[in-house]
């Protein structure tokens, strides 16, 4: 599933992986694997390892990715390793060839998006993988039908999931571009390789739009319920973030499904253009923030983006 040869993880090993993620609940068999993968030597390898190991996250239990925490060190060595190596640095084991730097850049900034979704669920356990809140985690075993983190607690979790999609979009331009002298094998082989990123990347990006969108709702409703509607500054500025990442996501899935990479396994979701003076104007509008519930026209941001995911639940990637 990890060999050195150029091109997409061999599926047939990738779903035994799944199976035995689903019947242990946990990455052990993947593990094992990739740690005795020279993933710091060879970077055809050390990316296959990164986009099966986002794959596991995504494929395996919901609470697969809070459970694999305890190979946090792993990810974070593999985090430094490339960073240095993108910087100019040799490759271990005195090994002389360079990767394309390209090439390195994309398979440290893989390894952050890793780093930073076990960090967010570790730190969100009422998460799943796929960034729906659960009634039961793991980690307590209590139910949580109506687990409140608060306002600083949803506020942590809108900055985490709007960094992580920032992070999704410079993947996919660089899973998408040119990895040194296109004639070059050394480049055909990266560009080989970087294409099968684009379907779990997404995956993620839809998984996380999706969460931030709801997370986002649930802060507008405190400020509703607030008699003097404080908080109006910080969602004012994390709905620009929002409306930012929102275009840059919607661009991705727009060419996304151009890729063969990714449209032949799965419809990817169509999301609407929202120019993003429009929308701003109508979400920070004295009106639609703290008008009377169902005020809202038809035309609000909120029943467009809520609107984005109801109708591509059915669209939401297979399994892969």
């Amino acid at each position: 599933v990890t060999s050195s040869k150029p091109g997409a993880p061999k599926p047939k090993y990738l779903r035994q992986l799944v199976i035995d993620a689903w019947e242990v609940g946990a990455l052990t068999a993947f593990q094992t694997h990739i740690t005795s993968r020279p993933i710091y030597t060879q970077p055809i390898v050390a990316l296959k390892g990164c986009i099966v190991w986002l794959k596991l996250l995504q494929q395996g239990p919901p609470e697969i990715s809070l459970e694999s925490y305890k190979d946090i060190g792993l990810i974070e060595t593999m985090v430094e390793a490339w960073a240095r190596i993108s910087a100019g640095g040799p490759l271990e084991g005195g090994e002389t060839a360079k990767p394309p730097p390209l090439l390195a850049i994309l398979i440290h900034r893989v390894a952050v998006l890793i780093s930073q979704k076990l960090y967010f669920h570790h730190e969100n356990s009422q998460f799943d993988s796929h960034y729906v809140v659960q009634t039961c985690t793991a980690r307590t075993g209590s139910h949580q039908a109506n687990y409140d983190i608060g306002w600083e607690g949803e506020v942590n979790v809108v900055s985490r999931l709007l960094t992580m999609l920032s992070t999704i979009d410079q993947l996919q331009q660089m899973a998408s571009g040119r990895f040194g002298k296109e004639k070059s094998q050394a480049a055909k082989d990266a560009s080989n390789t970087a294409k099968p990123l684009l379907l779990p990347l997404v995956q993620e990006a839809w998984s996380a739009y999706s969460g931030l969108t709801n997370v986002l709702g649930n802060l507008r409703q405190r400020i509703l319920n607030d008699e003097r509607h404080e908080g109006q500054d910080v969602f004012q500025a994390l709905m620009y973030q929002y409306f930012e990442q929102r275009e840059a996501l919607r661009e991705f899935l727009e060419k996304a499904r151009k890729e063969p990479e990714v449209s032949k396994f799965h419809t990817v979701p169509i999301m609407k253009s929202i120019p993003p003076v429009v929308a701003l104007g109508n979400v920070l509008s004295p009106k639609y923030m703290f008008g009377i519930e169902g005020n809202e026209d038809d035309n609000s941001n909120t029943t467009t983006t809520t609107s984005d995911i109801n109708d591509s639940t059915s669209n939401k990637p297979d399994d892969n």
